[in-house]
């Protein structure tokens, strides 16, 4: 059966992640680099639109964090005030959505 790692293996595998990790590095920030040109290039109302994607992101984020021990609710100030804001701008683009200022097709 499926048992946890202790000891010299749970290291190993933790050096072994830190070591991947630093290797993809590039790529996080090729992807983010992505992100904001194509928000540019849509406009700021799509941006809007897409802020509404992250908010179950959040909560996820937040419940692995707290599975892996972290304090509170699973978020430090920063990500909380960051979360907080992008969902803000994510329900603002909701009403705008009806009225008719983000056209959805």
């Amino acid at each position: 059966g499926l048992r946890p790692m202790t000891g010299q293996s749970a290291r190993r595998f933790w050096a072994a992640a830190a070591a991947a990790a630093l290797c993809l590095w590039p790529f996080g920030v090729l992807a983010a680099l992505f992100q904001v040109v194509t928000v540019i290039l849509s406009g700021w109302t799509f941006m809007l639109l897409a802020c509404l994607g992250y908010i179950p992101g959040f909560i996820f984020y937040a419940q692995a964090r707290k599975e892996a021990g972290a304090e509170g609710i699973g978020l430090n100030k920063t990500e909380m005030i960051l979360a907080v804001v992008i969902s803000i701008l994510g329900i603002i683009s909701i009403p705008m959505t009806f009225a008719g200022i983000i056209p959805v097709f």
